[in-house]
């Protein structure tokens, strides 16, 4: 290891670890990610959207990804910086290199079942309600199949099995050293079958009795990505869109933006920088049946836009010399 990587791990165990000790805090961590949300939510985000982590907009991210992961990129970043924030309770027997083959062969079901997890859910039964009346008390467990649909069933089953089955409470003896030697008491661990279960069990723990719209981790409205919350802070959970680039997208959309480019070529101020025509030929013009229509078109397209509605009264008024 490289001294610049050296330094740079111990700057993230200092900076996700300030209040206790590595090796205390080791033993203790059962899973329960309160000082590791943020790098939680962005590990998964680039995971799923298969981008590096380097590119999170948090600048904390980026400097924990950079003192953590040291040259590292894709899935070799993703693992390192895991094992640090999950305090090295990996799998027994896997590496960094069979955890990032692990990660590349879990990554389709995992992103499809965070998919649904992060969408409004509305299970139907798989059988009918007369059915259902018909078994036994043992025989339906509420909430599972068959009292709601297979694909429902599927997914709650995978982060049941992943988030919760797959994880393992073992005892050791051990030091304060964190290695068996003299004074050494009982130890207990908790370790994952797999890698994929640490980010499962996270997001049972941060997403279980919410809604959608308070999760930890979104879907964009407008290019379909997933996107941390935790990034921005807590006016980010509020949001819909990934970036303001897609917010923008989808409120100037290409309809949108070529109506209200038209009413304002037509716009009459003198002081306007849009505005075309000198104001008799804006006369003449608005008398065209075609603009007519055009305008009449966009008026009752867009009857909810206000800014818009005023610069076509506006017209409307300058077309017969009524304007203020």
């Amino acid at each position: 290891m490289s001294t610049r990587k050296g330094q740079g791990k111990a700057r993230l165990k200092t900076r996700i670890r300030p209040r206790v000790a590595l090796a205390e805090k080791v033993r203790r961590w059962s899973g329960d990610f309160e000082e590791e949300k943020a790098l939680f939510s962005e590990l998964i985000v680039a995971y799923c959207n298969e981008t590096e982590i380097w590119a999170s907009e948090s600048a904390e991210i980026r400097e924990l990804a950079a003192a953590g992961a040291g040259y590292l990129t894709g899935l070799d970043a993703i693992v390192e910086l895991l094992r640090a924030a999950s305090y090295f309770h990996f799998p027994k027997g896997v590496g960094p290199n069979e955890a990032a083959k692990e990660l590349q062969a879990a990554r389709l079901h995992f992103s499809a079942a965070l998919r649904w997890l992060c969408s409004t859910k509305n299970p139907k039964s798989a059988v009918s309600a007369e059915e259902l009346e018909k078994l036994s008390a043992k025989d339906l467990e509420r909430g599972r199949f068959p009292d709601i649909d297979e694909t429902s069933e599927r997914f709650v089953a995978y982060f049941e099995r992943h988030g919760l089955k797959h994880f393992q409470n073992r005892l050791a003896l051990e030091n304060s050293d964190g290695v068996a030697g003299e004074n050494s008491r009982l130890a207990f661990y908790f370790r994952p079958l797999h890698v994929i279960d640490l980010f499962c069990a996270f997001l049972v723990k941060e997403c279980r009795d919410r809604e959608p719209s308070s999760m930890p981790i979104k879907v964009c409205n407008r290019c379909d990505k997933f996107f941390s919350t935790h990034a921005l802070g807590k006016a980010r959970t509020r949001k819909r869109y990934c970036s303001a680039k897609c917010q923008r997208g989808t409120y100037w959309t290409r309809e949108r933006r070529s109506d209200y480019r038209y009413v304002e070529r037509l716009d009459p101020h003198p002081e306007s920088s849009t505005g075309m025509y000198s104001h008799p030929d804006l006369r003449k013009r608005l008398k065209k049946t075609k603009v007519k229509a055009r305008l009449q078109k966009i008026k009752a397209r867009w009857a909810d836009w206000q800014r818009l509605q005023d610069k076509l009264a506006y017209l409307r008024a300058f077309e017969f010399g009524t304007e203020a």
